[in-house]
């Protein structure tokens, strides 16, 4: 058995978000990805994803894992096979063999998350960025959300939203 790591992007426009869902397997990017690999090596093999995307979200570079039932192809081969039978709106960017212990949920060190914004009545418009552009009708005061934004800039301690109370404890008596 061996371990590999998969950088992946992807539109979600037409995906529940990146969990599967038993009944729904073509519908999310995990079950697209999950049933590839099932065909592939005959049997099930499961994609662990870094993080959960919602429906219609976009990824540009997650990473996701997952244990190969037997080591008889190359990382070359299992991306050669994945360019094969995924639709356009999935692109493997990487894959590489990895120690067993990798975990990509686990081993995140950082998320980074884009908004994008655009005034409908403004002038040049995005014309192929159409479709990941929120359109505002609205009027929109850019000095305070310039403002609010500061907020949210650099690095955050997310300690609180993980289940592992071992690593909650450790922080809080250091």
């Amino acid at each position: 058995m061996q371990n590999y790591k998969m950088m992946i992007a992807y539109d979600g426009k037409k995906y529940i978000g990146f969990n599967k869902f038993k009944d729904n397997l073509e519908k999310s990017i995990q079950g697209k990805l999950e049933l590839i690999l099932s065909k592939l090596y005959e049997k099930e093999v499961e994609i662990v994803g870094a993080v959960n995307t919602d429906a219609g979200v976009n990824a540009k570079e997650q990473i996701v894992n997952f244990i190969a039932p037997d080591s008889r192809l190359s990382a070359k081969e299992i991306f050669d096979y994945f360019e094969k039978y995924l639709t356009d709106d999935i692109i493997i960017l990487s894959i590489e063999a990895v120690d067993e212990r990798f975990h990509s949920r686990y081993l995140m060190k950082s998320l980074t998350y884009e908004y994008r914004l655009w005034k409908k009545n403004a002038p040049n418009r995005p014309l192929f960025e159409r479709q990941y552009v929120n359109l505002m009708n609205q009027t929109v005061d850019v000095t305070k959300i310039k403002e609010a934004a500061k907020q949210l800039v650099g690095e955050h301690d997310f300690l609180a939203f993980t289940t592992n109370t071992a690593l909650k404890i450790k922080n809080i008596s250091s």
